[in-house]
């Protein structure tokens, strides 16, 4: 785990665990109280409405009663339809929220007494039989069907321009079935009432019928295109009220509000969170009438807004706690983070991409950064001393032994600069040290793209290998292509310098002993063997065969011999030479920068006059 994150984790833990526990304790007991007053408030708003509602609904219910009531004791003639007008409009003229007070007899005739848009009272008396509403209301009646008194479905009356709510109390006289008493309320009228019932906050009251349908709501206090014949009620979407068509959104029912002791539930609307509260209308009986109000939760309930924000703002001073407890331990942790990374660096010796460390407030960490620092800077030193490729090799594979001097079969190679010593009696030290720095720059470069090791640098030369300490197959090819990309570099800088060099190269290959040489205190890890000897020796003879050329790579015919066919460079044979301090005859090619000469020539060994130019 990250130090860092320890340590947030740590002083965050106990800092939330503190605090938490206080916050706890304190907003609990206070959002208990909060909970139990709001419950007893929504409790309170549906006991309103309910208790307005059916008040609202009564004389519907009273007036049948009374009419049917006197019918039954013979007190009204329903023959006489003046006598039951006039009680009817009695009736209906102490209940204003009716809008129509209606008789209909089993003999065909209706008198009907209704308030006109002007608020005068008229009637009339017609046959029912052609009105499909009254004749499919009257059909159970007339098949004997015991038939309660009670709310039937809302119509949509077009006489009266919009839908009606009809209580109807079916009448008997003797025993015997006589017509029913019909009372009707509109659905404008229903809504006017519910918009006006003084509830506490901002709350939106309604009545739906079933859970689909709109029977009283604001939007509807007016007559209007919101109820037609073919849809008596609204749906909740298209009575136009954003808030109650989210009313029953997709899960709902996980929304519920069983703190408040009533059926209610949350919804995301429009312009925030809404709460709903419902239930069924008892006075509606088996008719799914349910009443209800809606609010935004940031307008109404004034503690538990007040809590709310303390909440809030605990929350805030917690996670500022926690933010800052990170930040602290991410201050804290910058330092032995910089020093794990700055050690993982020095373990794989990636000296280069090291910045210094800073430093540190806290004493025993800064001396640690220090010496660290002291320590980069000395490996530095060092490493620049050192074949990069070995100590790399070590870092990989610490647990194999190297330094064991060990036979090989490897390529040599050997490079020095033509005409070097004239060359440095006109420059003065610094400029030939600079030069040789920029040359030796791009050999190196063209050795370790080639996956060569260069031993050490020897004047205006180096001596360079391939085959250790890793095993490499084809070290032959290796090693010319790197000669042929010296070449190649060699003549690129030439092209820009002020002092042209001229570059020879000896390779050779064989088996070699490589490994640690020296004295007990102080060894060496270098190559020797015949094949060095003879790499060495071939820069003599790259002097002599072509003393005016750029670059001039000797190697031997065997060297070549053991590259693939298709990789074999071009070449030129230059016979059998003998090479100094060594017994017997070599045989020696010139290996050809193919960029140079490849308009001369095609792959393979070719005579000297054939491919080069003496002025070259």
């Amino acid at each position: 785990m990250p130090l860092s994150l320890f340590l947030a984790g740590t002083i965050g833990l106990a800092m939330l665990v503190s605090l938490g526990l206080v916050l706890w304790l304190t907003l609990g007991t206070a959002r208990e109280a909060t909970q139990q007053l709001l419950s007893d408030k929504a409790s309170l708003v549906l006991s309103l409405v309910e208790a307005k509602t059916t008040q609202f609904l009564a004389p519907a219910e009273a007036l049948t009663e009374e009419v049917a009531e006197r019918i039954r004791r013979h007190e009204l003639a329903i023959g006489n339809p003046d006598a039951v007008a006039d009680a009817l409009h009695y009736a209906l003229a102490a209940a204003p929220q009716l809008s129509a007070a209606v008789f209909t007899g089993v003999d065909g005739w209706m008198v009907s007494v209704f308030r006109r848009g002007d608020g005068t009272v008229g009637w009339s008396r017609a046959q029912w039989a052609s009105d499909r509403v009254i004749a499919r209301a009257m059909q159970p009646l007339l098949e004997g069907l015991d038939v309660a008194p009670g709310w039937g479905e809302p119509t949509h009356v077009a006489a009266a321009g919009t839908t009606l709510m009809f209580f109807a109390r079916p009448t008997r006289r003797d025993g015997q079935l006589v017509g029913a008493v019909v009372a009707t309320i509109s659905v404008p009228a229903l809504s006017r009432f519910i918009a006006e019932i003084d509830t506490p906050g901002e709350i939106g009251t309604f009545i739906l019928y079933g859970r689909d349908r709109v029977m009283a709501h604001r939007a509807l206090a007016e007559p209007g295109p919101l109820t037609t014949t073919d849809e008596p009620l609204p749906s909740l979407v298209a009575v136009g009220d954003p808030a109650l068509a989210l009313m029953w959104a997709t899960g709902w029912e996980e929304r519920s509000l069983a703190r408040f002791g009533i059926e209610a539930h949350t919804t995301l609307g429009p312009d925030g969170n809404y709460v709903y509260l419902y239930e069924p209308l008892a006075a509606s009986r088996s008719i799914p009438w349910l009443i209800g109000g809606y609010f935004r939760a940031e307008d109404i309930g004034r503690e538990w807004q007040a809590l709310n924000r303390a909440t809030m703002l605990a929350g805030v001073l917690l996670l500022s706690s926690l933010l800052g407890a990170v930040l602290l331990a991410r201050k804290l942790a910058r330092p032995a983070t910089e020093i794990a990374d700055t050690a993982r660096a020095v373990s794989t010796l990636e000296l280069d991409n090291i910045r210094p460390m800073t430093g540190s407030r806290i004493r025993e960490l800064d001396d640690a950064e220090r010496a660290l620092n002291a320590m980069v800077g000395a490996l530095g030193c060092f490493v620049r001393y050192l074949p990069r490729d070995l100590v790399d090799y070590v870092l990989r594979y610490p647990e194999r032994d190297i330094g064991r001097p060990r036979r090989r079969p490897m390529t040599i190679m050997f490079t020095d600069i033509s005409g070097f010593t004239s060359l440095a009696e006109n420059l003065d030290p610094e400029a030939a040290g600079s030069l040789l720095n920029d040359h030796f720059a791009d050999l190196e470069a063209c050795i370790r793209a080639n996956g060569g090791v260069i031993d050490k640098y020897m004047g205006d030369g180096l001596l360079a290998f391939w085959g250790a300490p890793e095993p490499v197959p084809d070290h032959q090819r290796r090693a010319i292509e790197a000669a042929l990309a010296m070449a190649r570099a060699v003549r690129a800088r030439n092209a820009d310098a002020a002092i042209p060099l001229r570059l020879r190269v000896g390779i050779a290959s064989g088996e070699i002993l490589v490994g640690d040489l020296g004295a007990p205190t102080r060894t060496n890890y270098t190559v020797i063997g015949d094949a060095v000897n003879v790499a060495q020796r071939l820069l003599e003879v790259g002097h002599a065969v072509a003393p005016d050329h750029v670059t001039v790579i000797v190697t031997t015919a065997a060297c070549i011999t053991k590259i693939r066919a298709e990789a074999r460079p071009l070449t030129r044979s230059l016979g059998l030479h003998h090479v100094r301090g060594r017994h017997g005859m070599v045989e020696l090619v010139e290996v050809l920068d193919g960029e140079r000469d490849r308009r001369r020539t095609a792959l393979g060994d070719v005579t000297a006059e054939a491919t080069m130019d003496p002025g070259e």
